[in-house]
């Protein structure tokens, strides 16, 4: 919609604007990329004309370190907004709708919202691993704070002895305190987060999906036919399976009629998007 695409512009042109670059623009020609890259390139040579505006001024046009800015329509890669995922940040966004660096975790039948904002350390270092990963680093973080209070207690047990350098080190404890409860506030903070993730992998076999759905998209062997897979009740939401039906049915060019719809039965007594399945062949 129109909507839409003056939205990305808007985006890209604010992007650009921070990085204060003026970007080499590239794009198919024919479809929405080609508009939206119309539209920016006419917003930013507006910008560099505009005698008020100092946005792009100190950008030489025919400097040859401008960066290259490349727009394709997303109809190139389906799969991949379908795919179910595996890393932290992106199953945060697939599970939690990530808005405006906020999600909101259900933790022991109360919502909570939690920031993740580029302050966290332990956010901007793990958010782009393997979930796995993640559990461990938040285990190791949280034995960390462990220790840090236990030396805490042992300098309180110890205050009868070497009175200087106690203090001293009571000193240096104490002077490290805010940043030692600070560090354990966003520590509980993705335990919370990882566990409430680990509970909605386990329920609906994302690992499951993620695995079958990556063997789809490389065209590697399966263990277990997609069918059987959608037939199964414990496995996964109606839109998990959907997910699922629709990668492979854009992954597999040469599907029978007879199997698409055997493909599609399960789905249709699970209601899944109907609307999705109804432009399918009947």
């Amino acid at each position: 919609s129109e909507s839409s695409i003056n939205t990305v512009t808007e985006c890209l042109f604010s992007l650009f604007v921070t990085l204060r670059e003026l970007p080499v623009i590239r794009c198919p020609k024919g479809n929405a990329a080609a508009i939206v890259a119309e539209k920016l390139e006419k917003k930013m040579r507006d910008a560099r004309r505009d005698p008020k505006s100092e946005l792009f001024k100190d950008q030489a046009i025919t400097n040859f370190q401008r960066p290259l800015l490349v727009i394709l329509d997303r109809s190139l890669d389906i799969c991949s907004t379908l795919h179910h995922t595996w890393t932290y940040q992106a199953l945060i966004h697939d599970l939690y709708k990530l808005y405006l660096n906020r999600c909101q975790v259900t933790v022991e039948g109360r919502n909570k919202n939690y920031d993740l904002t580029a302050d966290d350390a332990f956010w901007q270092k793990n958010k782009g691993k393997p979930f796995p990963e993640v559990a461990d680093a938040v285990h190791m973080e949280l034995e960390g704070c462990r220790a840090a209070e236990q030396e805490i207690k042992r300098l309180k047990e110890v205050m009868g002895g070497n009175v200087a350098s106690t203090n001293d080190q009571i000193a240096n404890t104490v002077s490290s305190l805010p940043e030692l409860m600070e560090k354990k506030k966003r520590v509980d903070m993705h335990i919370n987060i990882a566990t409430s993730l680990s509970e909605s992998i386990k329920s609906r076999s994302l690992d499951k999906f993620f695995e079958v759905e990556e063997k789809i998209m490389t065209k590697a062997t399966l263990e277990d036919s997609v069918l059987e897979l959608l037939k199964n009740p414990d496995l996964g939401t109606p839109d998990d399976k959907m997910r699922l039906f629709v990668i492979y049915y854009l992954n597999t060019s040469d599907l029978p009629e007879s199997e698409l719809k055997c493909t599609w039965t399960p789905l249709r007594r699970w209601d899944a998007m109907l609307g999705v399945l109804n432009t399918f062949p009947s």
